[in-house]
């Protein structure tokens, strides 16, 4: 059922192309919105991914930005149809806009980073933002993103690492406790020298608690 809306978001650019629009690019955005969302509207229990407000771009709504892996992709086009954001009114600084029976509006925005694809979704919608929090979201793991990396010589992670971590990766690992930790690690088959770095980076955590 998904594929539907799948498919709405596959013209977005594959070849890295941003969607950081500047201010006044999403000031324009504002006609689009039929309500208002504030993060005290929410209700939300699980803090990833994180979602923000958009008052500083002049938008009474709010900002979901994060890397799913593969299922949690497909959970995300899964959401988007039961929500019933079937209605295209065009597309914005490479963001496609949805609208749904009841007068919410979403927009998607999808650019390629790293080795993943970066979501960026702008609603009005509280009760989508609800369900997607709820919907235990997961990244792309950092074994799969940077291939290339020994766990076992990072240092201080500076540059696009850096970048990714703080951004797309921490707001997932910081959600959850060590239990849950281990079994992500063992659920991702985790490559042992990664293992082994979060072992050390959970105890480092914990001395500086």
């Amino acid at each position: 059922m998904f594929s539907i809306f799948r498919k709405i978001v596959s013209t977005l650019s594959s070849k890295g192309e941003s969607v950081g629009c500047v201010e006044s690019e999403m000031q324009g955005f504002s006609k689009y919105f039929q309500a208002s969302l504030s993060l005290a509207d929410l209700r939300v229990s699980y803090g990833f991914p994180a979602v923000t407000d958009m008052t500083k771009y002049g938008l009474d709504v709010c900002r979901a930005i994060f890397m799913p892996d593969d299922p949690s992709t497909d959970r995300l086009y899964a959401l988007i149809g039961r929500h019933r954001f079937d209605l295209c009114l065009g597309r914005v600084s490479s963001f496609d806009i949805l609208r749904n029976s009841v007068g919410e509006t979403l927009f998607v925005g999808r650019y390629a980073e790293s080795r993943g694809r970066v979501f960026v979704l702008i609603t009005d919608s509280g009760n989508f933002l609800e369900h997607l929090c709820e919907s235990r979201m997961s990244p792309v793991p950092p074994w799969i993103v940077f291939p290339e990396v020994d766990p076992g010589e990072l240092g201080r992670m500076e540059g696009e690492m850096g970048c990714w971590w703080e951004n797309h990766w921490l707001p997932f690992w910081t959600t959850l406790n060590d239990e849950e930790r281990r079994g992500y690690l063992e659920q991702k088959e985790a490559p042992t020298g990664w293992v082994e770095f979060f072992k050390s980076y959970v105890e480092l955590n914990h001395l500086n608690c």
